[in-house]
């Protein structure tokens, strides 16, 4: 079977995001002090990938995972895509990597 890629650069992000349900999966204490996307919902990576259907009861939804640096994240992507959820991808360098990003573009 041919899967999708996972990973989504910056830019394809920056084009998705409105779409997509955004999953930030880092812990409730880091979502609050660190930066956060906007219109992203904290669930932390354990709590989602114990009972998915909880928190994502459409399978075929567009999901974009996140955390600090991508890590986190890119397991969270993998394992929904192994439980179904097709549409599931990440952004590839992080919150950090995506805000370094978006300020050097605006420098331009």
């Amino acid at each position: 079977m041919n899967q999708k890629p996972i990973y989504l650069d910056n830019a394809t992000f920056d084009i998705e995001k409105d779409k997509a349900l955004l999953l930030d999966v880092r812990t409730n204490v880091e979502f609050k002090a660190l930066s956060q996307i906007s219109n992203s919902t904290n669930v932390y990576i354990f709590d989602l990938l114990q009972d998915p259907t909880r928190y994502l009861p459409d399978k075929d939804q567009l999901i974009i995972t996140l955390c600090n640096g991508g890590n986190r994240s890119s397991e969270t992507a993998s394992e929904l895509r192994q439980l179904g959820y097709q549409n599931a991808y990440v952004l590839t360098t992080g919150i950090y990597g995506y805000y370094r990003w978006k300020e050097q573009i605006t420098k331009k």
